[in-house]
């Protein structure tokens, strides 16, 4: 049944821009440079009466608690893999504060000498309120459970950036927010609606906030956010609402930092970045011309601002080069060429502290961390390098990869990648889970086969239809992938996976599909889900079902259950260190769109042996 599914967007504008180009000082072609302003900004410091007291200039401060690597009191503390970590920033001496079995997305901020963090476990959910929030001091004693039942975030596994302000934990993932409320003892939380907290106070008009909330007020006692009509406001509270309100006089751009004393805003398409002082935000001045990239900042110090250019490599790496802009403008190439080597949202991949550049990349083991001085010999240090269990496999394992190329005729070809497992052989059980493997690529070979024989037929019926219409050739690129890998692996059981991808001209879109192992690793048998459960087939349908009807989001009738026997079907069911997993391809309980489907569910649902 499975290879049968896999195989099938004048006047009035004018005086609006007028308007806006009037209460700016400025338009976007005409604001002035640096010097020009000098005199403007230092006449309104020094003699005329500042109407919107209270919203100005601030000390100097670092606030690093959005990102993966932060620090406090001469430590550096970052997650990965599971962890977190404390290192000491001269010695690099590294310390595990807390950790879970697998490898967790952890999201942390640091305040009043404690870390918060939000956690969510790697299995399904009936109720969808399974991420934790965590609370413990700085050196890892005290860890506190403040929560364990909060709605958890859309994404799959992800999680919420808590921020602590005014003993109100703000947790926002994207635009999805919840705030809670510490009790007195400061051992528990009262959630609270969005009308009881800063957001709730917001004018109707400001839909979006330049900076989060609480950021700015703990940091700056007032708040930045856009208007409908995309204009930057400037807005100070007091404890019913607000109290100041003005237009900023800098046109809404494609980026923005804000550091203690100014606003800057990039202009991509003049390669242009401006700036207003926080005590002067009437006048704009061009701060540096440069090529703008996306998403370019990443950080700012005493000393200027951080910017990252981004490209990829012949071999799909993100190579990054580090700038930085002093506050007079000129910009400078610290780092040039480095591999961050990860996906997401690449420049919080990079963390800047003591004249020191952190970032993460791949290794042959794992993920570490590295830092290069920004200054003197650019000699890369490593920081620490997480080993995540999948990867322990390679002491008991090896691939080999094979990429052949069938020419089919000059306007047809079909490439297909082979990756094949192997473990070393050190045991019987190991030789026993060779030959079954051995099977498993014997048939992957008749595929291999059948879907070239497919390739050439087509081809040439395509062939005898474009000669009848006078069609002219294209050239069809078809392709299959097979690639074997370890997915678990612990003193007993190993888990192996065999996925597939092939894409045959003229195809709207490829098929992929994949098929799970798990093996005894004493005797080389392969087990099935009864084999480590005592529950009857019955209760088992019944556990998992539940969590399929459950997951059920499209409103499609005839997806809303599945069939019994399906759930014990070998190549459906995995493990992990958090649950039993059961595989359903694409197209098996679901559209398209909606991709290959895990449940992960947790083993205190069933009766473990």
């Amino acid at each position: 049944m499975k290879r049968l599914l896999k195989r099938t967007y004048v006047i009035a504008a004018v005086l609006a821009l007028a308007f806006f180009l009037a209460s700016c000082g400025a338009g976007a072609e005409g604001l002035p440079d640096a010097g020009m302003q000098s005199d403007k900004r230092g006449a309104a410091r020094k003699g005329q009466a500042f109407r919107y007291a209270g919203m100005g200039r601030v000390p100097f401060f670092t606030d690093d608690s959005g990102s993966w690597l932060q620090e406090a009191d001469g430590y550096l503390y970052g997650s990965a893999d599971g962890k977190i970590c404390r290192y000491d920033k001269e010695t690099l001496e590294k310390e595990i504060l807390f950790e879970t079995q697998t490898d967790h997305i952890f999201k942390f901020c640091i305040d009043n000498g404690c870390i918060y963090f939000t956690d969510r476990p790697h299995t399904s959910s009936l109720t969808d309120r399974d991420t934790l929030l965590y609370r413990m001091n700085c050196d890892g004693t005290k860890l506190t459970v403040l929560a364990d039942d909060i709605p958890n975030a859309t994404e799959y596994f992800d999680t919420y950036q808590p921020r602590v302000f005014d003993d109100i934990v703000y947790l926002t993932y994207y635009r999805e927010q919840r705030f809670y409320r510490l009790s007195d003892s400061g051992d528990g939380l009262q959630e609270l609606a969005i009308e009881d907290t800063v957001y709730g106070k917001l004018p109707t008009a400001n839909t979006f906030a330049l900076y989060p909330l609480e950021y700015c007020l703990k940091n700056y006692g007032y708040v930045f956010t856009w208007n409908v009509n995309k204009n930057l406001q400037q807005i100070l509270f007091t404890g019913e609402g607000v109290e100041k309100q003005r237009q900023i006089g800098l046109p809404a751009r494609d980026g923005y930092v804000l550091t203690n004393d100014a606003l800057y805003c990039a202009d991509k398409e003049e390669n242009k970045w401006y700036r207003v002082w926080l005590d002067d935000m009437d006048y704009p001045e061009v701060f540096m011309e440069a090529e703008i990239l996306d998403d370019a900042v990443t950080s700012w110090d005493e000393t200027g601002i951080y910017f990252l250019n981004m490209e990829y490599s012949d071999d799909g790496r993100k190579l990054v080069d580090v700038k930085k802009a002093d506050w007079e403008g000129n910009l400078t190439t610290l780092l040039s060429g480095y591999n961050i080597g990860l996906g997401g949202y690449w420049p919080n991949r990079v963390f800047v502290a003591d004249n020191y550049l952190y970032y993460k990349e791949s290794a042959d083991a794992g993920i570490r961390i590295v830092r290069v001085p920004l200054f003197g010999e650019k000699q890369p240090e490593v920081v620490d390098i997480d080993i995540c269990d999948v990867e322990e496999s390679a002491d008991i394992s090896y691939q080999e990869t094979e990429e052949r190329t069938f020419e089919i005729d000059k306007y047809a070809g079909f490439d297909v990648s082979f990756t094949k497992l192997f473990l070393n052989g050190e045991t019987e059980g190991e030789e026993r889970i060779n030959r079954y493997l051995n099977k498993i690529y014997g048939e992957a070979e008749k595929l291999i086969e059948e879907d070239t024989e497919f390739v050439k037929s087509w081809s040439e019926e395509r062939k005898e239809w474009n000669e009848e219409n006078s069609v002219e050739e294209e050239y069809e690129y078809n392709h299959l992938s097979i690639r074997a890998a370890v997915s678990y692996l612990d003193e007993k059981y190993i888990g192996i996976f065999v996925a597939y991808e092939d894409y045959f001209w003229p195809g709207a879109h490829g098929m992929h599909w994949s098929d799970e192992y798990v093996f005894d690793r004493e005797t080389g048998e392969r087990i099935s889900i009864t084999d480590i459960v005592n529950n009857t087939e019955e209760e088992i349908f019944e556990i998992v079902n539940a969590y399929v009807i459950k997951d059920r989001g499209w409103g499609l009738d005839e997806y809303e259950w599945i069939e019994k026997e399906s759930v014990f079907e070998q190549d459906r069911f995995f493990l992990t260190k958090e649950g039993i997993g059961i595989h359903y391809d694409v197209y098996e309980i679901g559209c398209y769109a909606e991709g290959a489907v895990d449940y992960i569910i947790p083993f205190d649902e069933f009766d473990m042996k």
